[in-house]
C-alpha cells in the first residue's frame, strides 16, 4: 500500500515538473522576436495570429482574402500597361504598312522597341528591387524563426536533426542572397539589355546571347534547388538516425529503474511531447507568415510573366517577330525575378518543413 502511494505520488509530482518544463520552454523560446522580424505588411495579413497560436484557419482565411484584394489591384496595375504597349504595337503595325517597302533601316521598329523599353524598363528595375527586398525580407524573417523552430525541435528529442538542418537551411538562404545580388540579379539585367537591342537591331548573334544568358541563369537557380533538397535530405537522414538511437537508449535506461522508471520515462515522454506541440504551432505559423512576405511580391511578378506572354502571342501577328519576342523576353525577366524569389520561399518551407518532421524516434 505504501509502495502504491509513492508511486502515486511520484507520478503527480512528475507532471507537475512536466507542465512546468512545457511552460518554461515558452518562456525560453521567446516567439516574441519572430513576430517582430515580421514585415509590416505580412503582420497586417496575419492579423493577431501569433506563433503559439492555434488559430492557422483565421490566418490562411485572411490570407486568402488578401491574395484576393491584391490580386484585382495587380490586375488592373498590370493591365494597364499592358494596354499601352499593345497600342504601341497596333501603332507600329499601322506605320509599318504605310511606310515604303525599301531596302532601309527599319525605323518604325526601332521606335517601336524603344516606347515599350520606356513603358517597362522603369518597372523590371522596380521589381528586380523588390525581389532583392523580399530575399531580404525572407533572410532576416529566417534568422528569428529558424533557431526557435530548431530550438523546440531538439526539446522534442531530435537535437542532431534539428541542428543539421538548421545549419543547412540557414546556410543556403545565406548563399541564396549572396548568388542573387552577385551573379543572378545581374544576369537578368544584361538579359534585359540583350532582349531590348535584339529587338531594335534584329541581330542573331544577340538573340544567340540571349538565350545563353536565360540557360545559364535558369541552371543555376535549378542547381541552387537540387543541391539543397539533396543536402537536406541525406544530412536529415543520418541525424534523424543519431537522434533515434540515443532516445531509445535513454528511455531503456530509466526504464530498468527499480519502482520510479517507468513513471519517469512517461514524465519524459510528457515534455517531449509538449515540446512537439510548441514546434507544430511555431512551424505552423512560420510557414504562414512566409507566404504572407511573399504573397504581394508573387502575384506581382506572376500576373506580370503571365500577361506579357500572353501579350508576345497576341503581338505576334500584328507587329512580327521582333517585336513580339522581345514583349516574351520581358515576360522571362519576370518570370526570372520570380524564380529567384520563389527559391527563397522554398528554402524556408522546406527547412521549416524538415524542422517540424523532426523526431526523436
Amino acid at each position: 500500500m505504501k509502495m502504491l502511494r509513492l508511486i502515486i505520488l511520484l507520478a503527480v509530482l512528475f507532471s507537475a515538473l512536466a507542465a512546468e518544463a512545457h511552460a518554461a520552454l515558452e518562456d525560453e523560446l521567446d516567439t516574441g522576436k519572430i513576430e517582430s522580424a515580421l514585415t509590416d505588411e505580412a503582420r497586417e495579413i496575419i492579423g493577431d495570429y501569433s506563433p503559439l497560436s492555434t488559430d492557422t484557419e483565421g490566418a490562411i482565411s485572411r490570407l486568402v482574402t488578401y491574395l484576393k484584394n491584391k490580386l484585382r489591384d495587380v490586375w488592373t496595375e498590370v493591365g494597364a500597361g499592358v494596354i499601352k504597349i499593345l497600342s504601341v504595337v497596333l501603332l507600329c503595325s499601322l506605320a509599318s504598312g504605310l511606310r515604303s517597302s525599301g531596302s532601309g533601316f527599319d525605323y518604325v521598329n526601332l521606335a517601336g522597341v524603344l516606347a515599350i523599353a520606356a513603358l517597362t524598363i522603369s518597372d523590371v528595375n522596380s521589381l528586380l528591387r523588390l525581389g532583392g527586398e523580399t530575399l531580404d525580407d525572407i533572410s532576416f524573417f529566417s534568422k528569428a524563426l529558424l533557431p526557435t523552430l530548431a530550438t523546440a525541435a531538439a526539446a522534442a528529442g531530435g537535437a542532431s536533426s534539428a541542428a543539421v538542418k538548421y545549419a543547412a537551411t540557414a546556410m543556403f538562404i545565406d548563399i541564396l542572397i549572396n548568388a542573387a545580388k552577385g551573379v543572378i540579379f545581374p544576369m537578368i539585367c544584361a538579359y534585359t539589355a540583350c532582349t531590348l537591342a535584339s529587338g531594335a537591331l534584329g541581330d542573331k548573334r544577340l538573340e544567340a546571347v540571349t538565350r545563353l544568358i536565360k540557360k545559364v541563369t535558369v541552371f543555376l537557380m535549378t542547381a541552387l534547388v537540387t543541391v539543397f533538397t539533396a543536402y537536406l535530405g541525406i544530412t536529415g537522414v543520418i541525424a534523424t538516425s543519431t537522434d533515434a538511437a540515443a532516445v531509445k537508449a535513454v528511455k531503456s535506461t530509466i526504464s530498468v529503474l527499480p519502482v520510479v522508471g517507468r513513471t519517469i520515462a512517461d514524465a519524459a515522454g510528457a515534455i517531449v511531447a509538449g515540446a512537439g506541440v510548441i514546434k507544430s504551432c511555431i512551424g505552423a505559423f512560420g510557414l504562414i507568415a512566409s507566404l504572407a512576405i511573399c504573397a504581394a511580391p508573387f502575384l506581382r511578378l506572376g500576373l506580370r510573366y503571365l500577361i506579357f506572354k500572353a501579350a508576345a502571342a497576341i503581338a505576334e501577328p500584328i507587329s512580327g517577330e521582333r517585336i513580339s519576342k522581345m514583349i516574351d523576353g520581358i515576360g522571362s525577366v519576370y518570370g526570372m525575378i520570380l524564380g529567384i524569389v520563389g527559391i527563397g520561399g522554398v528554402f524556408i518551407f522546406f527547412g521549416v518543413i524538415s524542422l517540424i518532421k523532426v523526431v526523436g524516434g
